[in-house]
């Protein structure tokens, strides 16, 4: 199922399993339809993942590229 995760990727594929029922329809503007379910994921899907262990395992003092990588390397490397 399409969702985003909220980030700047934007929506992404995730695999979901539905737990105590079905969906159920929270809203309704225009063309666009928005439900609430509970549902679990045993893996997410996230494209920036292979960024976690370097933005972790960093050294001290990196931090003017952590600006680089969001707004330059990240966005370019997902289209």
């Amino acid at each position: 199922m399409p969702i985003d995760l909220g980030d700047t990727q934007g929506v992404q594929v995730q695999e979901l399993h539905f737990t105590g029922g079905l969906p159920v329809q929270t809203s309704k503007n225009g063309g666009t339809v928005t439900y609430t379910a509970n549902v679990i994921c045993n893996f997410l899907n996230d494209l920036t993942e292979s960024y976690d262990d370097w933005i972790v395992g960093a050294q001290p003092g990196a931090g003017e590229w952590y600006d680089l990588i969001a707004t330059e390397i990240l966005p370019d490397a997902n289209p």
